[in-house]
């Protein structure tokens, strides 16, 4: 289908038929980034009703009628995944009282490794300390030399 000013927005819309049955066999649990297709696809049907509502011909009026209104389930979305698909702190309230004790244990085992550190410096020549963040990641700090202070600040960033 061809409008008279372009084309349906259906950039990115892949079948999402596989994801539904996994899905539907896993009881509605999956990874963050197993919701993305859905909700790409949810987003486009809402984009194709608004492109279809300028066109004038009764068949495409008849089929954007029939499509499905996706708007509590992408309003439910934006409530639970960040823009780069993460969970959010807040879309639970055990979620995010989980995070702030992660958070606030880390800055503890930060601040224990810190005083460690001066508390031996002439010990250590170069100093590096490896912590694991949220995402897996590695996050390397180094101390060039003895008696230049840790970057605490860049262990949480």
């Amino acid at each position: 289908m061809r409008l008279r000013h372009g084309r349906l927005p259906l950039a990115g819309v892949e079948d999402i038929g596989v994801s539904l049955e996994s899905l539907s066999q896993a009881g509605g649990a999956a990874r963050p980034e197993d919701f993305r297709s859905i909700l790409t696809v949810a987003r486009a049907s809402r984009a194709v009703a608004r492109a279809l509502t300028k066109v004038e011909s009764p068949r495409l009026s008849a089929r954007r009628e029939r499509l499905s209104d996706f708007a509590p389930l992408i309003s439910r979305a934006r409530a639970l995944f960040d823009t780069d698909g993460s969970v959010r702190d807040g879309a639970s309230p055990e979620l995010a009282a989980v995070r702030a004790r992660l958070r606030r244990r880390r800055a503890e085992v930060s601040r224990g490794l810190a005083k460690i550190l001066e508390a031996r410096r002439d010990s250590f020549g170069d100093a590096v300390v490896v912590l694991r963040n949220e995402a897996e990641q590695d996050v390397e700090l180094e101390r060039p030399a003895i008696g230049v202070p840790l970057p605490l600040s860049r262990v949480f960033a």
